[in-house]
């Protein structure tokens, strides 16, 4: 399925409605970018950086033939999605350009030197990067299995932030995953870094 071809609306992965996946609101976004001629689908490059617990399937599936985009997916490999019986589980890992896969129980301190060596593989080029910040990494997280604080997500946003700002890549964050108690305030706390950056 090309970007044109993505259903609108927010909820549909692999063809079935009503499973929440994050990727037609990038799509949708690509969409409107190029109504106001600031970006031609096919011909200029983005980025996906997928921070959330899960492996990015869906944005994986969708862009599965498209070269101009660039996924950068650091995940648990021990939880959803991971049928070994499932044919297309390994293609849609195979897709990803930069993978980072962490066992459960991973620590913030060894999640965020895995995140800054990954981002330290980017290049210039990209004209913009959707960020999906999910924080289905806090350890009080009942899914995502890894051990992050509240601190260590808004360390991670500044992450990618300096990065991004580095390369000169536009940027757009995304929520993602997120069903523990400390969501809220992860959130809070990485937009509370934010404030004052130019």
């Amino acid at each position: 399925m090309s970007p044109d071809d993505a259903p609108q609306g927010g909820k549909i992965q692999n063809g079935r409605k009503n499973t929440l996946n994050i990727r037609p609101y990038i799509v949708e976004s690509l969409n409107y970018l190029r109504t106001l001629g600031l970006f031609r689908l096919s011909l200029d490059p983005f980025l996906i950086i997928d921070v959330d617990a899960h492996h990015g399937n869906g944005n994986a599936y969708t862009f599965l033939h498209d070269d101009q985009v660039t996924l950068l997916d650091v995940y648990n490999q021990d939880i959803y999605p991971l049928n070994p019986l499932n044919p297309l589980n390994p293609v849609s890992r195979e897709r990803v350009n930069i993978s980072v896969p962490l066992p459960s129980d991973t620590s913030g301190k060894d999640y965020l030197n895995q995140l800054e060596l990954a981002l330290s593989k980017l290049s210039p080029g990209p004209k913009i990067a959707f960020v999906v910040a999910g924080t289905d990494v806090l350890a009080t997280d009942p899914l995502g299995g890894l051990r992050l604080t509240v601190e260590d997500v808004a360390a991670r946003e500044q992450l990618i932030y300096q990065r991004l700002k580095e390369l000169n890549i536009s940027m757009v964050f995304l929520g993602g995953g997120g069903y523990g108690k400390e969501s809220a305030q992860a959130i809070i706390e990485s937009l509370k870094a934010f404030q004052g950056k130019k």
